[in-house]
């Protein structure tokens, strides 16, 4: 759902059975934040309650050569 949309431009890293790692290549950190929000509305969305999967947190990794923020990763959680 996540890897074959290209409304998002995410690839899913890392998935088990309550968690989910996306890299968001390109992106900004602001636009990573809200496509993470827009993941995981999506896909609570398309499951029973009380199933959700929720937005937890954007981590970008710092270019020390050039002080700028490179492709963020967002991770989720399902509760």
């Amino acid at each position: 759902m996540i890897d074959g949309s290209t409304k998002w431009g995410a690839k899913v890293v890392y998935g088990d059975t309550d968690s989910l790692f996306i890299y968001l290549h390109g992106k900004t950190k602001e636009q990573a934040f809200q496509i993470g929000y827009n993941i995981a509305e999506t896909i609570t969305a398309m499951n029973p309650a009380p199933i959700k999967l929720k937005f937890e947190k954007v981590c970008t990794n710092q270019n020390s050569e050039l002080g700028t923020d490179i492709s963020p990763r967002c991770t989720c959680h399902v509760y």
